[in-house]
């Protein structure tokens, strides 16, 4: 996960919602007008916003290249929990509001990282393959998304055996 980061809200409230685009998304033009549509709704008060990037990309010259180069969803998620742990330690209640591949990423921390998954509170998932993807089957499809094969086992883990 890169650096990337949009602060949309920043109140040092002790709430925050994540915002986690999917894959070839991008931090800010993936979420259009929806993170307008959030500060109006959500009390001030109460929730920082922030929108996170990871690098996800699909076209290059050396398209083969690329899609070695393009992190794995655990590689994401290891990276996700420690930035929530640095960067964003300060907030004792997170939500994340995910789009496809973010949603994987997200649900990946969750599982791996104990002390993540003490802070969350709410997880909103768009558009997620947590069963899986037909698609992750062809081998032109990256390493990135290789979690999401249907064998992948993610939504069992996550929504029928997970801990809480």
């Amino acid at each position: 996960m890169s650096n990337d980061v949009w602060t949309i809200r920043e109140n040092n409230t002790d709430s925050v919602l994540f915002l986690l685009h999917g894959f070839t998304g991008h931090l800010k033009k993936s979420w259009a007008g929806f993170p307008a549509l959030l500060k109006d709704r959500l009390n001030q008060k109460e929730w920082d916003i922030f929108s996170l990037g990871y690098p996800t990309s699909f076209w290059a010259l050396e398209l083969r290249r690329l899609l070695r180069a393009c992190p794995g969803i655990q590689k994401l998620a290891d990276t996700l929990a420690t930035r929530m742990k640095f960067a964003f330690g300060g907030y004792p209640n997170i939500a994340f509001l995910a789009h496809s591949m973010g949603g994987l990423v997200v649900q990946r921390a969750i599982l791996d990282h104990a002390a993540l998954r003490e802070r969350v509170r709410h997880v909103f998932l768009f558009g997620t393959p947590s069963m899986g993807l037909e698609a992750a089957h062809c081998p032109s499809i990256p390493p990135a998304i290789s979690n999401a094969k249907p064998t992948g086992g993610l939504r069992r883990e996550f929504f029928v055996t997970a801990p809480w």
